[in-house]
């Protein structure tokens, strides 16, 4: 039996070993609602926590930089006995698997870094997030935030074509507290360079890059798979920045042909 004082929310479907999902900011697990289907109907565990401030999961503590996030999380998993796992991350999840990594590289069994990049913010990135701070805080208003990244999100013949899709990433959004979303921008410009942990990875990362992603570029991914050990990239063509909700069958079927390569198989999983 497991018991729990986290007041973390999470969807688990957790038959041996899981795959762990990381949401991008400023969303919450749900935005990973199609990989999560599709894991659930092969019988292959999977845990998706909301991280504090985002969805239902709460601030309970100072989020001073990606290493908290790491804490709590740490927290988590020690409290469900996971030991191993394959971390599946977008955007700022991949922060917070670099974070992870460099914290407790004995955790991963496999990774996906989807729409991130290893890179610190540079100086204009840096201010851009601590201008965006300051106006939250003197207007209590993050609409502008969600109206701005929307727009990047996606493409714009998504934007124009899949209401269905566009009112369900703002949903996700307006699930996002205001202290999450201040706490999230003060650890993503915080963070530091991950290009010295990638060389250490030393089993399969997929890379996966929606061609006209405005925010990390496959440029991004490319460059982290010069330094990684056993790289695969994968380039979505028709997808931008959320290419998992955008195009969810391709990249579902880049996860399961992953999966496969990791040769993991049930009775594996349950071992570990």
């Amino acid at each position: 039996m497991i018991f729990l004082d986290s007041q973390i929310n999470f969807a688990m479907h957790y038959p041996g070993i899981p795959i762990i999902f990381l949401h991008a900011f400023p969303l919450n697990q749900r935005m990973w609602q199609p990989q999560m289907e599709f894991l659930q109907a092969r019988d292959i565990g999977y845990l998706a926590p909301d991280l504090p401030g985002f969805g239902k999961s709460p601030v309970l503590k100072a989020i001073v930089n990606m290493d908290s996030y790491t804490e709590v999380l740490q927290s988590f998993f020690r409290q469900l006995r996971i030991k191993k796992a394959i971390f599946i991350s977008l955007s700022m999840g991949g922060y917070i698997a670099f974070s992870l990594f460099r914290k407790s590289p004995d955790l991963f069994a496999g990774l996906v870094l989807a729409n991130t990049r290893a890179s610190a913010d540079d100086e204009a990135g840096r201010l851009r997030r601590m201008d965006m701070i300051k106006k939250l805080n003197d207007t209590r208003d993050p609409k502008p935030i969600y109206d701005q990244h929307i727009s990047k999100f996606v493409t714009p013949r998504t934007r124009s074509e899949n209401m269905e899709l566009m009112e369900f990433t703002r949903q996700l959004m307006r699930e996002s507290t205001l202290p999450g979303i201040v706490a999230a921008q003060q650890a993503m410009a915080s963070r530091v360079d991950a290009f010295d942990l990638l060389p250490g990875m030393n089993f399969p990362v997929l890379l996966i890059a929606g061609l006209k992603d405005e925010l990390t570029t496959m440029e991004d991914a490319k460059k982290m798979a010069e330094y990684l050990p056993d790289p695969e990239l994968k380039i979505i063509e028709e997808a931008a920045h959320l290419s998992n909700l955008e195009k969810p069958e391709l990249f579902n079927y880049y996860l399961s042909e992953y999966l496969e390569k990791l040769n993991i198989s049930k009775s594996e999983r349950e071992q570990m």
